[in-house]
């Protein structure tokens, strides 16, 4: 599967460009599949890439100080989650329902 102009266009960030320039960045994109609760980057990295997502779920999570019964804990917090709508995602969302949900 590659990705193409149209692909790029329903991404918001993008959708102002004209179609050739979405072609450009249509030839440029690696295309990767990742499975559930892979980790594509952790806090703290250098970012030298953007990730797009064309179909799936993307989570940011942040380990965070929480009050426990017996004091206070490390936690995984989800923070947001970011879904396709076009297409849809092929599986139901691995995060709890209180997660907030930015459809893309």
């Amino acid at each position: 599967m590659s990705v193409n102009a149209e692909q790029i266009q329903k991404i918001n960030h993008f959708s102002k460009l004209p179609e050739d320039m979405c072609g450009k960045i249509a030839d440029v994109v690696e295309l990767k599949k990742c499975n559930p609760k892979t980790r594509l980057l952790k806090e703290g990295d250098t970012g030298d890439t953007m990730v797009l997502v064309f179909q799936g779920q993307v989570e940011v999570s942040k380990n965070m100080m929480v009050k426990a019964a017996s004091g206070f804990t490390m936690s995984r917090k989800s923070i947001i989650r970011l879904e396709t709508t076009d297409p849809p995602p092929a599986t139901d969302p691995i995060t709890e329902p209180t997660v907030a949900v930015v459809q893309a």
